[in-house]
């Protein structure tokens, strides 16, 4: 997909200081040289979102041509864009389809970078689907695997592995975190920090070079830490990265550069 575009959207749990309740799917053009890149697509939309993926499905064959944008809505389904609509300044037909699949709200969407058809999406009660895409305007869901054991906690983020593309991983705010195996239909490991079980996770990624080694970010403000995790022996981080003062909220890895990772929490840092 063009890289000079980023979409954003209307986050809930916030408010405006007018208490404006609307929610816009928005894309701008990102230019370095300017202060505010311009707004280049907007659709109103019914619900705020928790999370947005855009994926390179439709690319190849040109039918997408800047391929698909999901989005984790907060009333319980996954909504699938057309950015081509938005940039024509079609919004009415920029929704594709809505995935309702999941009971409660849905918190992390991630498209597969390998297979760009597939799509994983988490949401309440430890449910996590895997949506495929191939035909996008009749979605097909199936299930990872059987549901996590354990209490009832939101899913709050959603990764695959980017050196083996049946591995998909989600972690969640009760601070379980499972590793999917999509070809087996079952989930192959879990883990959770010993020192803090209900560790509240915010966030978790692959590291792009090493197919074992996942980063773990937790919200909590008691410890915000950003822990790496090597799944060749699970049983305790091999590094905890400290900086934060409160809960991180965001964190990814360089996709080029696996010594360097980017994160923000309730700091404001």
């Amino acid at each position: 997909h063009a890289p000079n575009l980023l979409a954003a959207a209307t986050v809930t749990g916030a408010i405006s200081e007018s208490f404006d309740t609307s929610a816009n799917l928005e894309v701008f053009s990102v230019d370095l040289k300017t202060d505010e890149p311009p707004l280049v697509g907007r659709a109103v939309v019914d619900e705020r979102f928790h999370a947005l993926s855009w994926g390179t499905k439709g690319i190849d064959d040109g039918s997408h041509p800047y391929g698909i944008l999901a989005g984790a809505s907060v009333d319980g389904t996954v909504k699938i864009y057309d950015p081509a609509r938005l940039l024509e300044h079609n919004s009415g037909e920029a929704l594709i389809a809505a995935v309702d699949s999941h009971t409660g709200p849905v918190r992390a969407v991630e498209f597969n970078p390998a297979v760009p058809e597939l799509l994983a999406s988490g949401a309440s009660d430890n449910e996590v689907d895997i949506t495929d895409l191939t035909n996008p305007q009749a979605p097909r869901v199936v299930s990872p695997g059987a549901k996590s054991a354990g209490p009832s906690a939101d899913i709050s983020s959603v990764s695959w592995n980017r050196k083996v593309s049946h591995i998909l991983a989600s972690t969640s705010h009760g601070g379980l975190s499972v590793v999917w195996d999509l070809k087996l239909k079952k989930p192959v490991i879990n883990f959770t920090n010993a020192n803090n079980r209900s560790q509240r996770n915010s966030v978790i990624e692959w590291n792009p070079e090493q197919a074992t080694q996942i980063m773990v970010a937790s919200e909590d403000d008691v410890s915000p830490l950003l822990q790496i995790w090597d799944l060749r022996n699970a049983f305790a981080p091999v590094q905890e990265l400290r900086g934060h003062d409160k809960g991180i909220l965001t964190a990814t890895w360089c996709p080029n550069d696996a010594s360097m990772l980017l994160s923000s929490g309730k700091d404001n840092r």
